[in-house]
C-alpha cells in the first residue's frame, strides 16, 4: 500500500517528495485519474519527481504506483454513510439510478468546488428551485458565487474565471447554450460539472463529471435536494 511504504521512509523523503505526498493524500479521488503529466502540473512537483519518488518507495515506475494508488482508500470516504442514507430514501427507485451517481464521483465534485475560487452557477427550468439553496450553502463555504441564465453575461463572466474554478450547472438536460459555453472555455481549465436528469453520450466530451440521475425533478425533488446537500457537506 502507498501510504504504509511512505511511512516507512518518511524520514528520507525531500521536501518536493513530502509535498507530493500531501497532495497525493488530499486530492486521492483525482490523482487515480491523472497521468504523470496532470500530477505534475496538479502538484507542482516535476514529472522526474514524481518517477523518483515511485522507485524510492520500491515501484518500477509511475504506472505502478498508479496501480496501487488505485487500492488505496481514500481519506476522504471514511463510509458510505452518506450513500446508505440516500439509498434508503430512494429503495423503490435505486435502481433507475445510473453509475455516475457513485461516492468517488460526489468526491470528485466536491473536490472541485474546495478547490475553486469562483463558481459559475447555472439552474434551468426546474432545477431554478434549487439555486437558492445551492446559493447560500456554497456562500457559507466561504465560495464567490455567481449566478446567471444569460449566455451573453455567462461569457462575461467567465473572463475571469482561472483554472479549477467551476462551472455548476444543473438542469433537465444541457442546453444549447450551455453547451456553446462549455464548448468556448473547455480548454482554459475551468473545470465543468453537470447533474441533472438526462444527458446525452455526445455532450459528456463537454464536461469533466457528471451526475445523470435519471430522475425527473418534478417527482424527486427531495432526491436531488440530498445529493446536492451531500456534495456540499464533502467540502
Amino acid at each position: 500500500m502507498f501510504f504504509l511504504k511512505v511511512e516507512g521512509i518518511e524520514d528520507e523523503l525531500t521536501k518536493s517528495e513530502k509535498k507530493l505526498v500531501q497532495y497525493i493524500k488530499e486530492n486521492l479521488v483525482l490523482v487515480k485519474k491523472y497521468n504523470v503529466m496532470d500530477l505534475a502540473e496538479k502538484s507542482e512537483v516535476s514529472a522526474p519527481s514524481i518517477i523518483r519518488l515511485a522507485k524510492k518507495l520500491g515501484y518500477s515506475g509511475f504506472l505502478d504506483m498508479k496501480i496501487d494508488l488505485n487500492k488505496s482508500k481514500d481519506y476522504l470516504a471514511e463510509d458510505n454513510s452518506f450513500l446508505e442514507k440516500l439509498l434508503e430514501l430512494c429503495k423503490e427507485k435505486i435502481f433507475s439510478l445510473p453509475p455516475t451517481v457513485t461516492l468517488e464521483n460526489i468526491l470528485v465534485i466536491a473536490k472541485y468546488i474546495k478547490n475553486s475560487d469562483k463558481i459559475l452557477l447555472i439552474c434551468e427550468n426546474d432545477f431554478l428551485n434549487l439555486k437558492i439553496f445551492i446559493y447560500s450553502k456554497l456562500l457559507v463555504k466561504g465560495k464567490s458565487v455567481l449566478c446567471s441564465l444569460d449566455y451573453k453575461k455567462n461569457s462575461k463572466i467567465l473572463e475571469s474565471f482561472k483554472k479549477d474554478d467551476v462551472i455548476l450547472i444543473l438542469g433537465d438536460t444541457l442546453s444549447k447554450n450551455n453547451k456553446n459555453l462549455l464548448e468556448n472555455y473547455r480548454e482554459s481549465g475551468v473545470n465543468t460539472v453537470f447533474i441533472g436528469e438526462s444527458l446525452k453520450s455526445e455532450d459528456r466530451n463537454l464536461l469533466d463529471i457528471d451526475l445523470d440521475i435519471n430522475l425527473p425533478i418534478v417527482e424527486d425533488f427531495f432526491v436531488y435536494s440530498l445529493l446536492i446537500d451531500g456534495i456540499l457537506k464533502f467540502i
